[in-house]
């Protein structure tokens, strides 16, 4: 038994260079691709943790404007860490976005400002105060149209929210200039709002300063007079001056 030994051994020794051949073999034919999958698989993981990093960067980041003081930039970059590191981001770090929106807007970066509150919008889409800045927003860039829309948004979202009607008939007076299209607006917010006194006020001020309509003025100026009875006097003067203007006795 003991002359089986060196046999044995040589045996095995073969055996294990043929499993090793093989394994070479196999890493010849495979071992790229091998290769390749597990640097996919770390490429994979570096983006998973790098790129929303980078989205958010590149989201929130904001342009400083040239001309301004040191003060003035300190307190703008102090502000733009704070709303990056809120412990209130709002749902899906909507708020985030929407401030930092309205930090663009304060530096004029109107463009900047509407992806910032499209993307909030786009984060929580049941938000009005969205888009209400958005808006806004397009205002400042004499978007007229699309700022019409982000308003109707903010209207059907909160139908009851009078600032929202409010600049919704300024854009209709003072930028598309349709008196028409403000009136029915108007009449169309004061029956959904149950006739709201800050609507009820601003439809007074349109029907006179815009549309001279002063019979019709008169009428929601009493209802001012009758409701707001702090400044009745204010409103019976304002009366008075428009019966003459009107010839009415």
């Amino acid at each position: 038994m003991a002359e089986e030994a060196p046999i044995i051994s040589v045996l095995k020794e073969k055996t294990g260079k043929k499993k090793f051949g093989r394994l070479r073999v196999l890493w010849q034919k495979r071992g790229k691709k091998i290769t390749n999958i597990f640097c996919g698989l770390a490429v994979a993981v570096l983006l998973f943790f790098a790129v929303p990093k980078i989205y958010f960067d590149w989201q929130t980041a904001i342009s400083i404007p040239s001309g301004i003081s040191a003060t003035e930039k300190q307190d703008i970059l102090k502000r733009w860490q704070e709303i990056r590191a809120s412990k209130n981001p709002g749902k899906n770090n909507s708020l985030i976005y929407n401030d930092i929106g309205i930090l663009r807007s304060g530096l004029k970066d109107y463009s900047g400002a509407v992806r910032a509150f499209k993307t909030a919008r786009a984060l929580n889409p049941d938000d009005a105060r969205f888009s209400r800045n958005l808006g806004i927003a397009y205002s400042y860039q004499n978007d007229y149209v699309n700022s019409e829309k982000a308003f109707l948004d903010a209207f059907r979202i909160a139908p009851t929210q009078p600032e929202y009607w409010l600049e919704l008939s300024e854009l209709y007076t003072y930028r598309f200039k349709d008196t028409e299209k403000t009136r029915l607006f108007y009449l169309e917010v004061l029956q959904k709002s149950q006739d709201n006194i800050e609507v009820v006020r601003s439809y007074a001020a349109f029907l006179t300063e815009i549309t001279k309509d002063y019979n019709e003025a008169i009428k929601f100026w009493q209802i001012m007079a009758d409701r707001d009875t702090a400044n009745k006097m204010a409103y019976l003067t304002k009366i008075a001056q428009l019966k003459q203007l009107a010839n009415i006795k």
